[in-house]
């Protein structure tokens, strides 16, 4: 809109957390908020009037303080900044003045550099330590399924709440590639794919980025028409961010895949390690598993399984997940009724430790 961007604030606890502002006219497009490191961002101008702002600033005490400087002094929102945000006027006697640029400094007072009428401090309370966050939990998990199409969706919505993690695995029998995923207003990012060495199999897992739009289905389009295919989509609350994430099949980690049909490579059991980096965070897996029966590993929880099509036609996919209380390398492991040629998937979904 021929808005010029002005000063970025990151926070100082969640380095993906950013604050960007714009120095223009244009009501209602004053400040913008990015907890993904700039790939989104989400509008929290709010009621702040329509005159440039200058700077912002936030409090390494509680990143939920978001300080502004405008043309007409110094705002502060208290919350994080949020949709419709509400920004209150800072400073009692503070001159109705440009504020050029805020610092906190380790006395906490908040220091305002205005054009014309010199510096200013501003008294800051004082916080007692935050409260611990959460452990990562899931919340949700919707599947569906399909036969000779090339797209494939969950049966039921997912609930759109902002700020929840949203991943999406699909596997296909034969090995067939994903083109895309959608749902719920989210861009969808692949994350990680891994054939079945024999490719008779296949499995994908994406996550979900941005604020939702809205309740809906995840929908995943195929590049070819296989015989059947499956999907399951799940929500978890207080996730904070990814470890990489890791795939294998029976071939061993990041197996190749092959153009023979030997079974007597087939296994009945899989097993790799996924890095946990925060406390309280979650191991994920998502294992392409057939036309077998799936139990999940010593303390995993099971959260969806899901077939479609009969006999050796089935595309199968199980997703299980445990909540691990200290960081470092957990196995994803599962064990299936028979051997098949499977293809899985793990990741460390970590837990939030950022405002």
């Amino acid at each position: 809109n021929g808005e010029a961007l002005g000063h970025v604030a990151v926070s100082p606890v969640c380095p993906d957390t950013l604050y960007l502002i714009k120095v223009g006219f244009l009501n209602g497009q004053k400040i913008f908020k990015s907890t993904d490191g700039g790939r989104s961002w989400m509008n929290i101008s709010g009621n702040l009037p329509n005159v440039p702002l200058h700077w912002v600033t936030v409090d390494p005490a509680d990143p939920n303080f978001i300080y502004v400087g405008t043309n007409v002094g110094a705002f502060v929102a208290m919350d994080g900044g949020i949709a419709d945000e509400q920004w209150q006027p800072l400073g009692t006697g503070l001159p109705r003045v440009p504020v050029m640029q805020l610092k906190i400094s380790a006395k906490r007072k908040l220091v305002t550099s205005t054009y014309g009428r010199g510096v200013w401090t501003l008294d800051l309370p004082t916080f007692p330590p935050p409260a611990p966050t959460p452990a990562v939990s899931h919340k949700e998990t919707k599947t569906g399924g399909s036969s000779s199409s090339t797209q494939v969706r969950t049966s039921a919505n997912l609930t759109a709440v902002t700020g929840d993690t949203y991943l999406a695995a699909i596997s296909t029998k034969p090995d067939v590639d994903v083109v895309s995923v959608k749902g719920l207003g989210l861009t969808w990012t692949l994350m990680k794919e891994q054939c079945a060495r024999r490719r008779q199999t296949r499995v994908e897992l994406f996550i979900g980025t941005g604020t939702p739009t809205g309740d809906g289905r995840v929908t995943a389009t195929l590049a070819a028409v296989p015989k059947n295919a499956v999907i399951a989509a799940s929500r978890y609350a207080f996730a904070g961010g990814f470890a990489r994430a890791v795939s294998s099949n029976t071939n061993g980690v990041d197996g190749a895949c092959a153009t023979d049909d030997d079974r007597s490579v087939d296994t009945a059991d899989y097993s790799l390690p996924v890095q946990i980096t925060a406390t309280n965070s979650i191991a994920y897996g998502a294992a392409a598993i057939r036309l077998r029966q799936h139990t999940p590993g010593l303390g995993f929880t099971e959260r969806a399984e899901v077939h479609r099509g009969s006999s050796g036609d089935q595309a199968g996919l199980a997703i299980e997940d445990q909540l691990i209380n200290s960081p470092g390398l957990v196995d994803v492991k599962g064990t299936l009724n028979d051997t098949t040629d499977w293809a899985v998937i793990g990741v460390g979904v970590q837990r939030v430790t950022c405002h």
